[in-house]
């Protein structure tokens, strides 16, 4: 049956249209045509090749996502570092021996009644730098006020026992101490007193002694440019 107006059968038209797109459809993917006597198998297909495109740029997607997912978990980070500070020590310690028993704690040193002329006598004070102590500079201040009416025997505050005498100061020794991390280091100052000859009972029979007096410092040697500087340091209070 032709439509008189167009002067073509009924339906041709839509059928001639519909073999061109699916002429470059099928050429794009396939390149060959499907058969024109299925319609409803050619609708059925170009949805496929559409769903088939909308799945390829899918897949794509997917695959760029999982790439950048790959590339987080392959990226890298230090650990954090912690510096840990702690305050260095100098730590000293006097004490004293007679007879080779150590005075107790808390007392302030050990009594000598009724000493005799010319009589020699145990006193054996000791200065400790602890172990671990930092490198420090040692002080010791020796007073002995009854000159040689109490003489010191086996005396180390002096050259030849490593001490110098502190320029300007009187009574007061130094030493440089280095640090021992495991061992005490302990310095005897003397070992014990003689009572001089010249005091004679008649004459001297109510004659007192003064206390010998000994203090120790000690100072860390960084950040004093010489024991001078470190002694004022400590007595700057």
């Amino acid at each position: 049956m032709y439509c008189q107006k167009k002067g073509i059968r009924r339906g041709q038209k839509k059928s001639n249209l519909f073999n061109a797109y699916d002429h470059h459809v099928t050429e794009w993917f396939y390149d060959k045509k499907v058969p024109k006597h299925k319609g409803k198998h050619k609708r059925r297909m170009l949805k496929m090749k559409k769903s088939l495109i909308t799945m390829l740029v899918a897949l794509v997607l997917v695959a760029a996502v999982g790439v950048g997912a790959t590339l987080a978990y392959l990226t890298d980070k230090t650990d954090t570092v912690t510096n840990t500070f702690t305050v260095g020590k100098v730590k000293i310690d006097l004490t004293e021996f007679k007879d080779d028993v150590e005075l107790a704690d808390g007392e302030d040193g050990f009594a000598y009644d009724d000493v005799l002329p010319g009589q020699t006598y145990s006193k054996k004070p000791v200065v400790t730098v602890k172990a671990d102590s930092e490198e420090c500079y040692l002080f010791v201040k020796l007073v002995n006020a009854n000159g040689a009416n109490l003489v010191l025997n086996d005396y180390t505050l002096n050259a030849d026992g490593g001490w110098t005498a502190l320029d300007g100061v009187d009574n007061v020794y130094y030493r440089t101490v280095a640090k021992n991390a495991t061992e005490d280091t302990e310095f005897t100052l003397f070992k014990s007193f003689t009572v001089s000859q010249d005091i004679v009972n008649e004459e001297n029979e109510n004659t007192t002694f003064t206390d010998i007096e000994i203090t120790a410092y000690a100072i860390q040697k960084a950040g004093s440019a010489d024991a001078a500087a470190a002694w004022a340091k400590l007595t700057q209070n």
